[in-house]
């Protein structure tokens, strides 16, 4: 076969695959289960599945599928935590999701002692971060502590003193912008304050999202109330300094 019909035909493999009926489906994810792809057979019997739910084939295709794949996760991860703890705790939060997944088509039981080994892997690996995260913080790199902690909470949710830590390291990551009053003419002294507060809104909306997690900008109304009615007139170098330091900016 050339690989310019193989280009054409493929198109027309998924077609007819995708028109296949519950029990075409279901066939065909026997026949992919006994050639020893339990990840091709899942599928194809969940498909038959969201068509059909009562469909008996596919459902008991599913069960072996999804039994199938879990005691390859299980393998792995077990084999994985022998040179690297973080690499096979990762894999425990995917085999985790797999089972959520599948629990919708054929519930995965699990062995208490693969419960206990699943836990066991991620305290180790929350307590690696932790201790990542406390030794950027004691380095003064609150953004890397930040998201060491991150991973923490990922593995083990609600882990120790990971709380008061991530907000201790956010606290010293965080950077504040403020946008004071421009000084203008004495006639318009009050144009000046309304491009700042413009701008300000503006800025804020932009930095919306994980992509500005460390940034903030300061609040029109906190800026003010550090400020003395004379200097909402007009500010000076020296002023604006002053100011930004009162706001923490």
């Amino acid at each position: 076969m050339t690989p310019r019909l193989a280009r054409r035909l493929v198109p027309l493999a998924l077609l007819a695959l995708s028109c296949a009926g519950p029990s075409e489906l279901a066939r065909r994810g026997d026949a992919a289960l006994a050639g020893g792809d339990p990840e091709r057979a899942f599928a194809l019997a969940t498909r038959a599945l969201d068509r059909q739910p009562g469909n008996a084939r596919a459902l008991a295709t599913a069960a072996a599928a999804a039994r199938a794949i879990a005691d390859g996760w299980e393998r792995r991860i077990r084999a994985a935590a022998v040179a690297d703890t973080l690499a096979a705790a990762g894999q425990t939060l995917e085999y985790a999701a797999f089972r959520a997944r599948a629990a919708r088509y054929a519930p995965v039981e699990v062995a208490p002692s693969w419960v206990d080994d699943e836990r066991t892997l991620r305290h180790a690996a929350a307590r690696i971060h932790h201790a990542r995260g406390e030794a950027a913080l004691g380095a003064a790199r609150p953004k890397a502590a930040c998201a060491e902690f991150v991973e923490v909470e990922r593995f083990v949710p609600g882990y120790g003193d990971v709380a008061r830590l991530s907000q201790r390291a956010f606290d010293g990551a965080l950077t504040r912008v403020a946008l004071l009053p421009l000084r203008g003419a004495p006639a318009k002294t009050a144009l000046g304050r309304e491009v700042a507060d413009a701008w300000r809104g503006e800025i804020a909306r932009r930095l919306e999202g994980r992509r500005a997690r460390f940034t903030r900008v300061v609040p029109g109304e906190e800026i003010e109330r550090a400020m003395t009615v004379a200097e909402l007139g007009g500010l000076s170098r020296e002023d604006a300094v002053r100011i930004g330091r009162r706001v923490k900016a």
